[in-house]
């Protein structure tokens, strides 16, 4: 069930996006925590989740659920050669929350 959630909401981010076939969701690692470490993302190197382009993969923590559109929505920026660290997109706005 949970599974066919988190896929409905990245399909949901694609569509969004305007990516009518996107690449199968990246990797998702649910780590136990506060906190995920992302060094020259946040001034405290922390935050809730953390997309890696290499291998595709979203880390995020088990409590903040939020987290999971965001960093979808970093990936399928990428598939459509919009990546981009400082959320400038207009997606942003838009498909972001």
């Amino acid at each position: 069930m949970i599974g066919a959630l988190l896929l409905a909401i990245y399909l949901d981010v694609a569509a969004c996006v305007g990516l009518e076939n996107p690449k199968p969701p990246p990797t998702l690692i649910i780590k136990s925590g506060e906190s995920v470490s992302c060094r020259g993302v946040t001034k405290s190197g922390r935050c809730s989740g953390v997309y890696r382009r290499r291998g595709r993969r979203i880390n995020v923590v088990y409590s903040t659920t939020g987290a999971f559109r965001h960093e979808y929505l970093h990936d399928v920026l990428c598939q459509v050669g919009r990546c981009s660290r400082k959320h400038r997109e207009p997606e942003w706005e838009t498909c972001g929350s």
